[in-house]
């Protein structure tokens, strides 16, 4: 059953000068960065529960949604050094991240009118090894009805395969369908298997492409493994999204996929709380971590055969 956190991370004992709180970021709903720092407040244990010691990429408007973004993975001279940081390794050197660990770093961050963030697949324990594995359900146009429908198969394969599923909407077009890992494969290992699973979906769903050029898919889900690699990102749970109605990316359960008309912007900044008064559908979710070097085997197994 899912349950929501006993309390929020413990805050340090810092003060966060906010600025400009009666600044508009959402101009279409009038909402200003103060309303929006209260949200990441709010919801600050689910959050931090995902973003805990994870790289972290700041998709920031400090203008608001309608003026120029930036996309922000290194961390600034300026930042407080109480902000936790890692230094992850590139093809030169290295960049230096910060990691979302409490409330505080947080608030900080969505001062700097970061709206949304985009984590690791990996953790401080080892970056080159992830403890998480997404499928991205990208849908052809606007039509959400087929991913739902997708959803529904992908779950059947998974659970037929014994691979945990977390469904998730990223607060945009499509759906995230998350796995927990233990670690113990290299991004290479995990970004194979996930290359074979849907590779195995599309020949059991005529409704998926794995092609990549959009005037390919001919109307079809596209399966996008491509994101399960090192330094690349996935929207964090709960994270806003920089649209009009400021829509969440929100864990959710299978059967609210029966939900008359739902989409992937369902849940925004006027009902998540609501939604979040029921509990986190992904509680558990690192408790059911699996590793994929058996599971693989079994993959192989499935008839019919997966389509070279």
């Amino acid at each position: 059953m899912a349950v929501k956190p006993k309390k929020r991370p413990k805050a340090k004992n810092i003060n966060i000068r906010i600025s400009r709180s009666d600044k508009v970021l959402f101009p279409a709903i009038g909402l200003t960065k103060g309303q929006m720092i209260a949200y990441y407040q709010d919801v600050s244990g689910f959050f931090i529960r995902y973003s805990a010691n994870h790289p972290v990429t700041l998709h920031r408007f400090p203008n608001g949604i309608e003026g120029k973004d930036i996309y922000q993975k290194n961390v600034p001279k300026y930042f407080p050094g109480w902000i936790p940081t890692v230094n992850a390794a590139k093809k030169s050197g290295f960049v230096r991240m910060a990691m979302i660990n409490d409330v505080q770093t947080l608030t900080y961050l969505s001062n700097q009118a970061a709206i949304a963030y985009h984590l690791w697949l990996s953790g401080l324990a080892d970056l080159h090894r992830p403890d998480r594995m997404i499928i991205d359900l990208d849908p052809p146009d606007q039509n959400f009805e087929t991913v739902r429908a997708v959803a529904k198969k992908i779950r059947k394969i998974y659970d037929k395969l014994g691979l945990p599923c977390y469904l998730m909407t990223t607060g945009s077009k499509g759906l995230h369908i998350a796995t927990p890992l233990k670690r113990q494969e290299t991004f290479e290992e995990a970004k194979d298997f996930a290359k074979k699973i849907v590779e195995y979906i599309a020949g059991q769903c005529p409704e998926t492409t794995l092609e990549i050029r959009k005037d390919n898919r001919k109307g079809r889900v596209f399966l996008d493994y491509l994101r399960n690699a090192y330094a690349q990102t996935a929207v964090a749970p709960y994270s806003l999204r920089a649209l009009e109605t400021a829509p969440v990316a929100t864990p959710i359960l299978y059967e609210e996929l029966e939900k008359p008309g739902f989409h992937s912007q369902w849940f925004h900044i006027s009902n998540i709380r609501q939604r979040l008064e029921k509990g986190d559908p992904w509680e558990d979710f690192h408790l059911n971590a699996v590793s994929l070097k058996n599971l693989a085997e079994a993959l192989d197994n499935f008839q019919p055969r997966i389509p070279v």
